[in-house]
């Protein structure tokens, strides 16, 4: 394989591979007027190399895993950077080093953090349900308290029932405000 190396002023940099030179010149730090040479042949400009200059205005895809956004080989791979396995890639021009702003993982971790959300509703609508039964049960049980005044211990357990049954609902209508104030925060 050839080794290429360029110069920095006075220092002779190299050796480095053919891609990397091609990324050296899209990065603009080999430009038309550096001194370049392959292995031991003689020091030449940058533009004097025939298909450098274009080469590094075309681009150049490569496969990026979905997870990361490092590049990595076409399919079926497991990546270096994250050890997943990836079976579809993303395809990016190669002036692109950086990962993605966003990667599909961080994607879907945002969706999971939905999760909680989710379950904050049920918990909502588990505790309307709560205070409709409620309400239900309590409903009857104060029209019989009001057309049964012969004994007073069934005044006293219906009562009670009655007492709790509100409790609980109130209870109930409590937690739902809360859990619906605290998902519109």
């Amino acid at each position: 394989m050839a080794e290429w190396f360029y110069k920095a002023g006075n220092e002779v940099i190299g050796p480095i591979k053919n891609s990397q030179l091609l990324d050296l010149v899209r990065i603009g730090t080999v430009s038309n007027d550096t001194q370049v040479r392959k292995d031991d042949a003689q020091w030449v400009l940058a533009q004097a190399i025939g298909g450098l200059m274009e080469a590094a205005g075309r681009i150049e895809h490569k496969n990026v895993c979905p997870y990361c956004g490092t590049a990595i080989s076409p399919p079926p791979v497991r990546c270096d950077e994250c050890r997943r396995d990836v079976t579809v890639v993303l395809t990016t021009g190669a002036e692109l080093h950086r990962p993605p702003t966003k990667s599909v993982a961080e994607v879907l971790n945002q969706h999971e953090s939905n999760v909680a959300e989710k379950d904050e509703t049920a918990a909502s609508h588990m505790y309307i349900l709560m205070l409709a039964i409620t309400c239900a049960f309590a409903l009857p049980l104060g029209i019989f308290l009001l057309y049964n005044f012969e004994s007073t211990v069934i005044l006293q357990v219906v009562g009670s029932l009655l007492g709790a049954l509100l409790a609980i609902g109130g209870g109930a209508f409590f937690f739902a405000v809360r859990t619906n104030n605290r998902r519109q925060e």
